[in-house]
């Protein structure tokens, strides 16, 4: 009977698995060193992954980045999905607030705008691609959404995306600042945000 030792395989992961576990890795080294201290060396080094196979993926430091932002696209998959679905106008805006808050304020996101306030004086570029990819990205979401409702009384000829500005702060106020800097129980994180939603759309969209 043999005496050597099984050497187990680990599991062959597809092209896709390995870009996702290469942006997790990367979340977790930007998080910890910032961008700037951040190499594509420990990011390999934290995904288990060798350099090559890291580079055949990212070419560098800004594209890693470019792919921790590009996940807003997520969300506007699930509003596409839900926009399938019969909801009032009322029903929309609030799937949309909420949606738009859970991702706002996801763990993924909140490693990103962490990083982007450290760096932003440092690497003008990288906040200059965060405001316009997710920020603006944002608004103009959530003004698409609001067309379908009414516009609030007084408000004619508002640009929509000046309202969405005002239902975003109604919802999510302070309440980014102090999930950034002493984070949140997911449960507890999501009553909040169902219950600032529910009252930004009694203060500003009465029924």
């Amino acid at each position: 009977m043999s005496s050597h030792p099984v050497v187990s395989r680990l599991p062959v992961m597809s092209d896709a698995e390995r870009r996702e576990r290469i942006v997790k890795a990367a979340e977790a080294v930007f998080d910890a060193l910032g961008y700037g201290d951040a190499t594509m060396e420990e990011v390999a080094r934290s995904a288990g992954m060798a350099k090559k196979t890291l580079y055949r993926f990212f070419p560098d430091k800004r594209s890693l980045f470019t792919a921790l932002i590009e996940s807003h696209e997520q969300l506007q998959l699930d509003i596409h999905v839900q926009r399938g679905r019969t909801l009032d106008p009322r029903q929309r805006a609030r799937f949309a607030l909420e949606a738009l808050a859970r991702f706002v304020l996801s763990p993924r996101q909140i490693i990103v705008t962490r990083l982007i306030t450290a760096e932003a004086g440092k690497h003008p570029e990288l906040a200059r691609q965060f405001y316009l990819e997710c920020v603006e990205t944002i608004r103009s979401f959530l003004a698409s959404e609001l067309v379908s409702n009414p516009t609030p009384s007084g408000l004619d000829g508002v640009d929509r995306r000046d309202i969405a500005d005002i239902f975003v702060g109604a919802v999510l106020g302070p309440l980014q600042t102090k999930v950034m800097m002493l984070g949140a129980d997911a449960d507890d994180l999501d009553d909040e945000i169902v219950r600032r939603v529910d009252l930004a759309l009694r203060l500003l969209m009465p029924a």
